[in-house]
């Protein structure tokens, strides 16, 4: 940190103003880009940067702070939208430095602690947090190295049998279209269409998410997804059947990775599996675009597995107490009450009372 110098940046105007001059490059993924807070500022946003003497950031820390059951609690900026947490870094210079910067600052505002979800193995950020945070749990975030075949063809042959006969059978029995929507062509309507599905499928698996959860998240949610940034490409596709969606996916490029964040069916067509030939589709798209990257992102499971080969990068919820409190929140609230309470959210959710107020 010796040629760089530290500032901390409050005030919605200030902060705007930092994010629109910071730009992605090929080391940070998608989920750093200030596109996914950039409408939501105010008064509990505040950003590190450490610029060298030229003015030119090198690396930037974006988060908000919390206050929750007495607890003063700082996350990623776009929580809960975001899927990975990192800094942003330009550069080769050791991270340590300005996250110790980071953290002084924030015990110094009375912040009880750091609290940063999926932080991926291979973080800009993984070696100061394992070194000085708390694991609090960990998880797998499987991927497709695609450039383990040749090409599409060598990949589709791969798969089994029964996968092959079910991607024929879709296209064969019914009058199934395949439709890309890049830039303009990715509409507010579309966005809420997919929205509407994937929230109905989750109900309809007694299921749910901290965007799903909240309206007011999923109005947010189509917001940041109509809206274009240079950071990466939004990459929207559907399939539907004499007009209506059968599946659809909401999934982000970055270079030659492909970021899966949203896949979604109909169950009405559920015999015919759209959601697992919709997943080898857009990995097609992915081959034909250059893409050696295919991200299923965290949390794992069967379903992604099998689409991965069994390929997968740990990621890791880490807390970073600042005082007693900070790891009060962590022993307490983060291990014991909040998984308590999310059962409890849960039986609210698939209790028939709840499903025939919601109706």
């Amino acid at each position: 940190m010796s040629n760089f110098t530290f500032r901390a940046i409050t005030g919605k105007k200030n902060i705007q103003n930092t994010v629109d001059q910071i730009k992605l490059d090929g080391q940070n993924t998608v989920f750093a880009s200030g596109s996914w807070f950039r409408n939501l500022i105010n008064d509990d946003n505040i950003s590190f940067i450490a610029q060298d003497q030229n003015g030119q950031v090198g690396q930037a820390l974006h988060l908000n702070l919390k206050r929750k059951f007495g607890f003063c609690i700082a996350e990623m900026a776009g929580e809960p939208f975001t899927q990975y947490s990192d800094a942003i870094s330009y550069n080769q210079q050791s991270i340590d430095g300005f996250l110790k910067n980071c953290l002084t600052h924030l015990a110094d505002i009375q912040v009880d602690a750091l609290h940063l979800r999926n932080v991926r193995a291979d973080a800009h950020i993984i070696e100061y947090c394992q070194k000085n945070g708390r694991i609090m749990a960990e998880k797998q975030a499987p991927w497709v190295d695609l450039t383990q075949f040749e090409n599409y063809e060598a990949y589709f042959n791969s798969l089994s049998k029964t996968t092959k006969k079910t991607y024929r059978r879709l296209f064969r029995e019914l009058d199934a279209q395949y439709n890309v929507y890049l830039d303009d062509e990715i509409t507010r309507e579309l966005i809420d269409e997919i929205i509407e599905l994937k929230s109905m499928q989750l109900d309809e698996h007694g299921k749910s998410s901290r965007v799903f959860a909240d309206l007011q998240n999923l109005k947010q949610l189509g917001t940041i997804l109509t809206t274009q940034t240079d950071d990466f490409n939004i990459f929207v596709s559907t399939i539907r059947c004499a007009g209506t969606m059968v599946s659809a996916a909401i999934s982000f490029i970055k270079g030659k990775n492909y970021y899966g964040y949203i896949v979604t069916m109909d169950n009405n067509f559920i015999k015919y599996k759209p959601g697992n030939i919709h997943v080898i589709l857009n990995i097609e798209y992915a081959y034909n675009h250059g893409i050696t990257s295919y991200d299923f992102l965290s949390p794992a499971d069967e379903y992604k597995y099998r689409w991965s080969k069994n390929n997968s990068i740990a990621v890791y919820d880490i807390l970073l107490p600042m005082n007693a409190k900070g790891k009060l929140y962590g022993s307490v609230y983060l291990n014991k009450l909040r998984p308590r309470l999310k059962s409890i959210y849960l039986y609210i959710c698939n209790s028939r009372l709840y499903k025939a107020l919601k109706k």
